[in-house]
């Protein structure tokens, strides 16, 4: 008998229905993908602080860690852009170390006086605070998911958003960042940029982008290269995700066909791997 042939990996077809993006260099997605399209670096300057949650009103923005800042409003402006009800979506959270700069400060208070520990940075430093903000902020009581996974929290998102857009057959807002740790957790969180995405997946045929996740065994190929501006965060996943989106995003006569790590544009049905920690992958396959 000749040997057993694998099974094929299951493959879930999605539709990207909005993209919403935000960095410390650059502060929103028409902007990034314009740069990555061109090759071009944003101009040097100070860091940019994330934009102010217009889904909380009063004291609540006031008191928004940055974490929960940035990540509300990148929901919003997603579901903005797809025309979703932010009431009547599930939605799935991903971060590799959460709040840092609330974490950060935690530990100096306990190191120095424990007794002036702020219960409002203790409600912040929990994972899930990003998730809880938003259901509080939406009214929304569907399911909400909050993963982490190191530098492979984006891809491990990507699949669990998948899945619930296969089981759901409706949208599902995916937010995915990283903040840029302070020096003393660079030794834990080795990040000089910070870096976070919000998408809006759906059925297949929805949209304005084609996907096809698959998973399958790990592959050693080489990570594709990223732009120098967008080299520093710790999302690597993210950042060659929608720099391969920038090359697939409109239907411009002028594209060039290229590789996802030059300028222009790449040709449907390029696929980029990353990996879910292990022995495993995550392809994403671009369909046009």
């Amino acid at each position: 008998m000749g040997d057993a042939v694998p099974p094929p990996a299951p493959a879930f077809p999605l539709g990207l229905q909005a993209v919403a993006f935000w960095s410390d260099r650059v502060p929103d997605w028409p902007t990034s993908r314009q740069l990555l399209r061109s090759g071009s670096a944003p101009t040097e300057g100070e860091p940019l602080r994330p934009p102010p949650p217009q889904m909380l009103q009063g004291a609540e923005r006031r008191r928004a860690s940055p974490a929960v800042a940035l990540g509300l409003e990148l929901a919003r402006l997603a579901l903005a852009e797809a025309g979703v009800d932010a009431q009547a979506v599930e939605a799935v959270f991903t971060s590799s170390h959460g709040d840092v700069m609330v974490t950060d400060e935690i530990c100096r208070t306990l190191a120095q006086d424990p007794a002036l520990l702020s219960p409002l940075r203790f409600h912040h430093s929990v994972h899930n605070a990003v998730a809880g903000y938003w259901s509080i902020a939406t009214g929304n009581t569907r399911a909400t998911t909050a993963l982490a996974g190191h530098e492979h929290s984006f891809a491990g998102g990507l699949l669990e958003a998948a899945l619930r857009v296969r089981q759901l057959g409706t949208p599902v807002l995916l937010v995915s960042l990283d903040l840029c740790p302070p020096p003393l957790m660079q030794a834990l969180a080795p990040a000089r940029q910070a870096l976070g995405a919000a998408l809006v997946l759906g059925p297949a045929g929805t949209g304005r982008q084609q996907l096809t996740l698959a998973v399958s065994p790990a592959s050693a190929a080489t990570p594709v290269p990223l732009p120098a501006w967008l080299d520093g965060s710790y999302q690597p996943d993210l950042a060659r995700f929608l720099c391969a989106l920038a090359r697939l995003d409109d239907n411009d006569p002028d594209g060039i066909a290229t590789p996802f790590s030059a300028p222009g544009r790449a040709p449907p049905g390029a696929e980029l791997r990353m990996s879910l920690g292990g022995q495993l992958d995550l392809a994403v396959a671009f369909d046009g």
